[in-house]
Order: C-alpha cells, then sequence, then structure tokens
C-alpha cells in the first residue's frame, strides 16, 4: 500500500530520497514505491574498530578449536587415552565432532559476518547475532557475546514513534 503521507520529523534521519522523483522512503526500501526505480540503501551505523578487531581475533580462535577438536575426533590415540570408565570414547568422540563442527561454522559464518559488519552492511548484524548465539555454550562466550550484541544493537537506530 502506497501512503502519500508526509514523512515525519522522526523519519527524516532515517528516510531515504528517490532520486528520479524525490518521494521520501523509508531507509530499507530497495525501489521506490512512487516510480519502481532502484534505491540506494542506508548503511548501518559504523561498528568501533575494536570491536571488529575482537571479531577478527575470535575468528583466529575458533579456527584453533575447530583443528583442536577435529585432531581429538580424528585421533583414536587421543579417544583411547582419555576415555574412562564414566565417559565412552563414543562419547568423547561425538562430543568432539559437534564442537567440531559448531567451531567449524563459526570459522565460516564470523569471518563473513565481521567483513559485512566493517563494510557497514545492515545484514552483517543479523549474521554476528547468529555467531553470537554459537559462542554462547562457551564460557568466554557468554560476557562477548552480551558486549558484541549489546555495541552492534545498540548503534541501531531507534524504532519511530507509534501513533
Amino acid at each position: 500500500m502506497i501512503s502519500d503521507s508526509p514523512v515525519t520529523g522522526a523519519d527524516l534521519g532515517r528516510s531515504v530520497q528517490c532520486p528520479a522523483c524525490g518521494t521520501m522512503l523509508p531507509p530499507q526500501a530497495r525501489y521506490c514505491a512512487r516510480c519502481g526505480r532502484p534505491v540506494t540503501p542506508v548503511r548501518a551505523a559504523p561498528v568501533p574498530r575494536w570491536l571488529l578487531a575482537l571479531l577478527w581475533s575470535g575468528s583466529v580462535l575458533a579456527a584453533l578449536l575447530t583443528l583442536l577438536y577435529g585432531y581429538i575426533y580424528a585421533s583414536p590415540d587421543f579417544i583411547a587415552a582419555h576415555a574412562t570408565s564414566s565417559v565412552s570414547a563414543s562419547n568423547l568422540r561425538a562430543v568432539a565432532a559437534a564442537i567440531a563442527i559448531g567451531g567449524g561454522a563459526v570459522c565460516i559464518l564470523q569471518p563473513l559476518a565481521t567483513w559485512a559488519l566493517g563494510r557497514g552492511w545492515a545484514w552483517g548484524r543479523i549474521l554476528i547475532s547468529l555467531v553470537s548465539i554459537l559462542w554462547l555454550p562457551t564460557l568466554i562466550g557468554i560476557p562477548v557475546s552480551i558486549l558484541v550484541l549489546a555495541v552492534v544493537w545498540g548503534a541501531a537506530r531507534p524504532a519511530p514513534p507509534i501513533g
């Protein structure tokens, strides 16, 4: 539904103007609602450099953990040496596989999300949120995930008032 209502003062800082017809559009608009021409999307607020450095460091840590648990999974000698009466070799191998798969996912998603955040692309926020959820089960992941989410989403613009 196309509305001819004017853009309010609260929307002016976030709106996008169609380069062809001048219609004011919401910041997420990809095409003009009036003329249909493509509109350049608004980029997300920049992320602090220290956060990008933290995320790149986390990518390296995820790669190291993935290699370590991949080695544990693939090494029958290591599993046999560390299996006990309360932890069977098959359970140890299954846990190592699960951690290696989760770490592998983080190895792929976190650098991609960090790169997107550094470029100012809004979808990087969603992806880094998913990566933060993957980090949550780790001891260091809880405070770091909370910090990352607070910085990334705290920099988001507030929603327009309703009414």
